[in-house]
C-alpha cells in the first residue's frame, strides 16, 4: 500500500472483496500490504489503484542445503568465554538471547535445543499457527549450529542455549513463498524488542520489492538478518536484476558462504580426495558456494567478498535432527547459522 494507508487490515479486505480469489497476509510492521490469489485480470487494475504502491508476482524459495562440531572448532567459539562451552562437564547456563529461525520449523521435542514454544509459529500457507514443528530437518539441524545446549549429549552449538523462536516458512518438502517468509518478516519486526537475530537458510533468483522493503524495516528496528549466500557456483549479484539471488544480495543481511573445513583446523590439511572433488581443498571456499563481484551502492560493509560479508564452515556440519537425533549436511545453509550464533554471541556480551 501507499504510505498514507493506514489501516492495511481495512484495505486489504475492501480491495479483496472486488479483486481477489483469497486473502492470506496482512503485513503492518515490515511492510504496508497483503498477499492473496488474485484474479488474472485484477493485477492491473490493482497496480492502478490509488492505495496500492506496487504488485508483485510470489515467488518460490528453496533450501540452500544440501561431539565439537568442525564449525565450531574452526571458528573457536569454544574458546569464546561468553559461550562458555566445555563439552558438558558441568550445567550451563543457556545464552539469554533470542534467536529466530525462519526454516522449515524446529523438532519442539530434541533435547539439545531450547525451542521458545510461546514464540514459535507456522507460516505456510493451508497450515494452523500452532503447526511450526519441523518435518523435514533442514530448520533443525540450522537451529543446532546456532545454538544446541552444552551439554552431555550430542552437539554443541555457537551460542549455546539460546532461545529458538522457529518460525516456520517452508514446507516438509522444503520450499516456500516470498508472501509466507515475508509473513514471519513482519512477525519478526512486532517481535524486534525480544528477537535480537534472525536467521535465513534459503534463497530465490530474481528480485522482490516487498521483501527488501521489509527486511531493510525489520533491520532498522534493531534485528540483525544472517542469509544463505546460495549453492550455485554463481554471483549473487549479477549485472541482470532477473539472475539476483535474494534474500543474501541485500546490503541490510549479513551474507555468509560455506567454506570447505574437514577438521576443525586452520592449515589445510584435512579431508580426502573425494572431499576434495565434492567440494574443494580443506580450509577453501567451498566449490558449489555463490560469490559476489560487487555491491549494491547503498552497502554499508566493506567486505574483499562483494556482497558476501563472511565465509564460515558449512561442509560435513553435525547437527541436531528431527526425532531427537543428529546428522550431517552441507551447504551455506550450514555456513550461515555459525554467523547467527556469532551475532548472538556479540551482542550478549555487549548489550
Amino acid at each position: 500500500f501507499n504510505d498514507e494507508v493506514t489501516d492495511p487490515a481495512g484495505a486489504a479486505q475492501i480491495l479483496v472483496a472486488d479483486h481477489a480469489e483469497r486473502l492470506d497476509n496482512v503485513y503492518s510492521h515490515a511492510i504496508r500490504g497483503f498477499s492473496a490469489s488474485l484474479h488474472p485480470a485484477a493485477i492491473q487494475l490493482l497496480r492502478n489503484h490509488p492505495l496500492v504502491k506496487y504488485v508483485e508476482p510470489n515467488l518460490q524459495f528453496q533450501i540452500t542445503a544440501q561431539a565439537l562440531p568442525t564449525g565450531i572448532n574452526r571458528i573457536e567459539a569454544d574458546l569464546n568465554p561468553t559461550a562458555d562451552i566445555d563439552q558438558g562437564q558441568a550445567p550451563e547456563a543457556p545464552i539469554d538471547i533470542d534467536i529466530a529461525i525462519l526454516d522449515t520449523g524446529i523438532d519442539p521435542a530434541h533435547p539439545d535445543l531450547n525451542v521458545y514454544a510461546a514464540g514459535s509459529q507456522n507460516f505456510v500457507t493451508g497450515l494452523p499457527a500452532s503447526s511450526w514443528q519441523d518435518g523435514h530437518g533442514h530448520g533443525t539441524h540450522v537451529a543446532g549450529i546456532a545454538a544446541a545446549v552444552d551439554n552431555e549429549q550430542g552437539v554443541v552449538g555457537v551460542a549455546p542455549g539460546a532461545r529458538l523462536w522457529a518460525l516456520k516458512v517452508l514446507n516438509d518438502a522444503g520450499s516456500g513463498t516470498v508472501a509466507e517468509a515475508l509473513a514471519a518478516v513482519e512477525y519478526v519486526t512486532a517481535h524486534a524488542d525480544e528477537i535480537e537475530v534472525a536467521n535465513m537458510s534459503f534463497g530465490e533468483y530474481g528480485q522482490s520489492v516487498a521483501f527488501r522493503e521489509a527486511i531493510q524495516n525489520a533491520t532498522a528496528a534493531g534485528v540483525v538478518f544472517v542469509a544463505a549466500a546460495g549453492n550455485d557456483s554463481t554471483d549473487i549479484l549479477p549485472t541482470d536484476p532477473a539472475g539476483e539471488f535474494f534474500p543474501a544480495s541485500y546490503p541490510e543481511v549479513l551474507t555468509v558462504s560455506a567454506m570447505a573445513d574437514y577438521d576443525g583446523q586452520p592449515g589445510g590439511s584435512g579431508g580426502n580426495w573425494l572431499l576434495n572433488i565434492l567440494y574443494g581443498a580443506d580450509d577453501s571456499v567451498a566449490r558449489m558456494s555463490n560469490y559476489s563481484g560487487r555491491v549494491l551502492p547503498d552497502n554499508p560493509v566493506v567486505s574483499p567478498g562483494g556482497a558476501i560479508d563472511l565465509v564460515l564452515p558449512g561442509i560435513e556440519i553435525n547437527s541436531t535432527n528431527i526425532n531427537g537425533g543428529y546428522t550431517t549436511k552441507s551447504g551455506t545453509s550450514m555456513a550461515a547459522p555459525h554467523a547467527a550464533g556469532l551475532a548472538a554471541l556479540f551482542i550478549t556480551e555487549n548489550s
